[in-house]
């Protein structure tokens, strides 16, 4: 993934190449400025990169053109951050606290201060003018990921693959958000901070209200993409609505969603699609002034810039969203005609919608599912299906519906249970790993068997740091410390009913034939026997055979008479 960032106008576009030269561009001719190469530039990788804000005083005469934001961070493998001044062109800070790689770096408003994460599972809050952490916390047990502040800058928004929100005053922990399968990949609030956009790699866009007083965590969307999301890039436009544009790194998309604060959180939610997707790829995107999109393209170490316009004045986007309010709906569905982009020539075309179908029940979309299922085949896995069962799984666990829970898992297609699983986030995994072993030990459900050994499979980190459930699992273990130990045991066992199923089958065969079968083992007998004859005495007279035969039919005759 190419480590990149925009400054605050989109103006100026930095990059780390391969051999760690930070190069920076300028977006609107296209030209690269200026090159900073690092005295000991190939000691250590570079992992993240931020943008300070621009300082509130005149650019120097000799200072690049037109740049204000003169200040980058950049987070390295080794635990050290890089602190440059573009303009002086030169590190003027090294700072060193971490024992593991750093992995996003932000900026506080006035740009006195920068917080850090890092594999080693510590934020550590640096002040630029003493070069020194002023606060260094720890609130996970996993590897962080991103970080985000609020507008006021008293939250502070931490992500692995649950996002918590702390506060800074007391550095405790307000509230936990679990939605994501995977680490964290972007984070961002609102401007009001009202709001908390997530992605992960596990496909998903999330957006959260931040807002709520409850400690548990209310999701407002949730946004669906083909790739898992590199970085998010949020706008405003207006009447608290947002703009969301979603990229993969060298992905073949560029996604642009909308939402809105004012959504009802008890409403039924589903994954829903982008409303607009752009047909390119990009290395970088973000949203540029004047509603446009700028996009950053790479080839032979060289960057293009390209700028798009998503929308018109006139015409957001819009999209039917199953959690919007009545009247939001009401008054989308009579506009049947909405403009969108087309990416190739910045061309607006017409799109229909059509009308809205009713939502359909949870049990509703199960019994499609479960039709679905019937109809395919091994060889043509869908997709669709699985995202479709994990969304009404976690719906049924969350709901504690133990009909609808006992309906899923009767779902026996391999890649569907694999694929759900995956995409089934960890607030839910232990609820249903308890539930898995509660129906292995009532009885005979082998089925339950590929469930169990996926969710070991794909949750096993979540599973080890949860100390809970080792006294929870106790049965589960012994059981499977019985059958193990039981194993060699029968593996012999099988082997003997082998020999013994083969040596009767022998023996109903050569009573079945009879005395045919004797007879003719005789004749054969009496042949090897002459021919063994034959060989030691180097062959026998006319005279002797002849002599053999009269015999033998002697004794046949004495025999019969017998009979």
């Amino acid at each position: 993934m190419r480590i990149a960032a925009f400054d605050e106008k989109r103006e100026f576009f930095a990059a780390i190449g391969a051999d760690n030269r930070l190069a920076l561009w300028n977006t609107l001719a296209g030209q690269l400025k200026k090159e900073f190469v690092e005295e000991s530039q190939l000691a250590d990788t570079y992992t993240c990169m931020a943008w300070a804000p621009a300082a509130n005083k005149d650019v120097k005469e000799n200072a690049i053109k037109g740049l204000r934001q003169s200040i980058l961070a950049i987070g390295t493998a080794s635990g050290g951050i890089i602190v440059w001044d573009l303009i002086q062109g030169k590190v003027v800070h090294y700072l060193e606290g971490h024992r593991a790689q750093v992995n996003h770096i932000i900026f506080s408003k006035n740009g006195e201060f920068l917080y850090s994460c890092s594999d080693d599972q510590f934020v550590i809050q640096w002040s630029l003018s003493t070069q020194a952490p002023v606060h260094k916390f720890k609130k996970d047990t996993q590897p962080l990921s991103r970080l985000a502040l609020n507008h006021d800058e008293t939250v502070l928004a931490v992500a692995g693959t649950v996002i918590k929100l702390i506060d800074l005053a007391s550095k405790r922990i307000m509230k936990k958000l679990g939605g994501h399968s995977k680490s964290v990949t972007a984070l961002h609030f609102s401007a009001e901070g009202e709001m908390l956009f997530s992605a992960a790699n596990d496909r998903y866009v999330l957006v959260w209200d931040t807002a709520a007083d409850s400690a548990v965590s209310t999701q407002l969307y949730s946004f669906i993409s083909n790739t898992s999301t590199s970085d998010l890039d949020i706008v405003s436009v207006g009447n608290q609505t947002y703009h969301i544009l979603g990229y993969t790194s060298s992905g073949p998309e560029v996604h642009v969603w909308e939402c809105k604060y004012d959504v009802d959180p008890n409403a039924k939610r589903k994954p829903l699609a982008a409303a607009c997707t752009i047909k390119q790829g990009a290395v970088h995107a973000a949203f540029s002034q004047d509603e446009y999109i700028t996009l950053v393209k790479e080839a032979a170490g060289k960057f293009t810039f390209s700028t798009l316009k998503y929308k018109e004045k006139e015409d957001i986007l819009k999209e039917v969203h199953e959690v919007a309010p009545k009247k939001v709906r009401e008054k989308i569905e009579k506009e049947k005609q909405v403009k969108l982009v087309l990416p190739s020539d910045g061309k607006v075309a017409k799109s229909s919608f059509g009308k809205t179908e009713k939502s359909k029940t949870i049990q509703e979309e199960l019994d499609a599912i479960q039709l679905k299922l019937q109809q395919e085949t091994e060889t043509t896995p869908d997709v669709i299906v699985a995202d479709s069962l994990q969304n009404i799984l976690q719906q049924a666990l969350q709901k504690n519906d133990v009909n609808m829970i006992n309906q899923i898992l009767t779902v026996t297609k391999i890649h569907v249970i694999i694929s759900t699983i995956m995409k089934l986030p960890n607030s839910c995994i232990s609820e249903l790993l308890l539930i898995l072993v509660q129906k292995l030990e009532q009885g005979n459900n082998p089925h339950l068997l590929v469930w169990l050994r996926a969710i070991f499979q794909h949750h096993a980190s979540f599973l080890i740091s949860n100390g809970k459930l080792a006294s929870q699992l106790e049965g589960l273990y012994v059981a499977l410390s019985a059958r193990i130990s039981s194993y060699k045991k029968l593996c012999k066992l099988h082997g003997k009913l082998d020999v013994l199923l083969s040596q009767s089958k022998k023996f109903t065969n050569s009573i079945e034939n009879g005395p045919t079968y004797e007879e003719s083992s005789g004749d054969e007998d009496d042949d090897e026997e002459e021919d063994e004859e034959e060989e030691t005495n180097g062959g026998v007279s006319e005279e002797e055979d002849s002599d053999h035969e009269e015999s033998g039919v002697a004794d046949e005759g004495e025999e019969m008479e017998d009979f």
